[in-house]
């Protein structure tokens, strides 16, 4: 079983006890602050590594967040740019359309001109005969 200093101390014939047991509680005392103001500091540094840890994890959740508003805005723009393709396509396809419809409308007009002058001749081939 482990005897204390100050047991032995105040056992021992020593001139002077008071003052070094005095001595022995300040040196105890100072190492016991000195432990308190060490586990302080290693709880102060290890609270330091959690906030970086935190901070490194939202810096990296803001980056993650922000590729993915990039992909978003990508999936975006090739949706636009096919919206404006299959536009043009239409636009082309309605062009086409006005056009068959005007060469029919030449051609109609070329045969009812054919027509009207086939008729004339005939109305004119009609009056020499009689």
């Amino acid at each position: 079983m482990p005897v204390s200093d100050k047991s032995i101390l105040g056992a021992a014939f020593i001139t002077n006890k008071k003052q070094i047991i005095e001595e022995m509680q300040q040196t105890a005392q100072q190492q016991q602050q000195q432990q308190q103001a060490q586990a302080e500091q290693q709880s102060k540094v290890e609270n330091s590594k959690v906030m970086a840890s935190f901070t490194k994890s939202k810096v990296d959740l803001a980056k993650e967040k922000e590729l993915l508003a990039s992909a978003q805005e990508k999936f975006a723009k090739i949706d636009e740019d096919q919206a404006n393709a299959q536009h043009a396509r239409a636009a082309a396809d309605l062009n086409l359309v006005k056009l068959a419809m005007e060469l029919e409308d030449v051609q109609f007009g070329q045969i009812r001109d054919a027509f009207e002058l086939a008729q004339q001749m005939k109305a004119a081939n009609h009056a020499k005969v009689i």
